[in-house]
C-alpha cells in the first residue's frame, strides 16, 4: 500500500540536485523549491532511498523523508498558492 512522504533535500551540486528533482518528480509533486510530496509503496521507497544515496556527494548534502499518515494529511493547512493532495491520491509513473 502506498503512503505519502514529504521528501526534503539540501544539495548544493547542480548535477546531483537535478537528478534528485527528476527522480522525485516521478513519484509526486514539488511543493517547495526543495520539497516534494511523494507516494511510495514499500518497494518504491527502498529503491528511491538507495538510488538517491548513490547520487549524493559524500559531504554537503542531505535528503530527509517524513512519513505523512492519512489522519495528518487530512489536517494539512495551506496558506498562499498551491493545492493539497486529496488523501489517497495516486500518481501514475509511465
Amino acid at each position: 500500500m502506498a503512503r505519502v512522504w514529504l521528501v526534503a533535500y539540501d544539495i548544493s551540486g547542480d548535477r546531483a540536485r537535478r537528478e534528485v528533482e527528476k527522480m522525485l518528480s516521478g513519484f509526486g509533486k514539488r511543493v517547495q523549491k526543495s520539497v516534494f510530496e511523494c507516494q511510495f509503496g514499500a518497494d518504491d521507497l527502498t529503491w528511491v532511498r538507495n538510488r538517491l544515496a548513490s547520487l549524493l556527494p559524500e559531504k554537503g548534502a542531505s535528503v530527509r523523508y517524513y512519513p505523512v499518515c492519512t489522519h495528518c494529511q487530512s489536517r494539512t493547512l495551506l496558506f498562499g498558492e498551491g493545492t493539497l493532495p486529496a488523501p489517497g491520491d495516486a500518481y501514475l509513473i509511465l
